[in-house]
């Protein structure tokens, strides 16, 4: 299936509070859950260096993905997708090593859905770079979330987390590698923020 999506930057948590409660008026609200994401590449780094991405996450459900390179880096983030549901994760984990891929770069998030006319919307709150919203679905539903939302298609974002979290690593000269909830604290006691 083609992934058609984009990102918008949520100010603080209390500006994501006022869009979670109309997100409640305005649609339906789904589910509210706490993820485990492995990013995997080859030794070589070439899934990375050619857009690729494999990724196992956690969650309710155990689910591997595979995505393909963004095609359009215009208005919107397009890309073919698969998913698969899996009953083992750590099993997956292990198959995956054992093909020589390995986890380089591991995320959590806390993450809530939503469904406004069959075009998905999650609220996700992510250790250091903070809240964001996805949109996905049609161009045109993407198009009236954000109209409804009164969000500017002049703030779009079509960049993936690891792009997202390796700006503000760059920014703050954040030693962390991974971007998992009780890291920040750290980062905040530092002598080199």
């Amino acid at each position: 299936m083609i992934e058609i999506e984009v990102k918008h930057k949520i100010r603080n948590k209390k500006t994501a509070e006022k869009i979670r409660k109309k997100l409640k008026e305005i649609s339906i609200h789904e589910k509210k859950e706490k993820e485990v994401n492995l990013v995997f590449d080859l030794p070589d780094s070439s899934f990375k260096k050619k857009g690729f991405l494999l990724r196992l996450r956690k969650d309710s459900e155990n689910i591997l993905t595979f995505k393909s390179p963004v095609k359009s880096k215009g208005k919107f983030k397009q890309r073919k997708e698969t998913e698969l549901k899996i009953k083992d994760f750590d099993r997956t984990k292990k198959l995956l090593e054992k093909m020589h891929f390995s986890p380089f770069f591991v995320y959590e998030k806390k993450r809530e859905y939503f469904d406004f006319n069959g075009t998905e919307i999650v609220v996700d709150e992510l250790p250091f770079i903070g809240f964001y919203m996805e949109i996905e679905g049609t161009k045109k539903g993407i198009q009236e979330t954000e109209k409804k939302l009164e969000l500017k298609e002049k703030n779009r974002i079509i960049k993936n987390y690891l792009q997202l979290f390796l700006e503000y690593k760059k920014k703050h000269r954040l030693k962390e590698e991974n971007m998992v909830f009780g890291q920040e604290k750290s980062k905040k006691n530092s002598s080199y923020c």
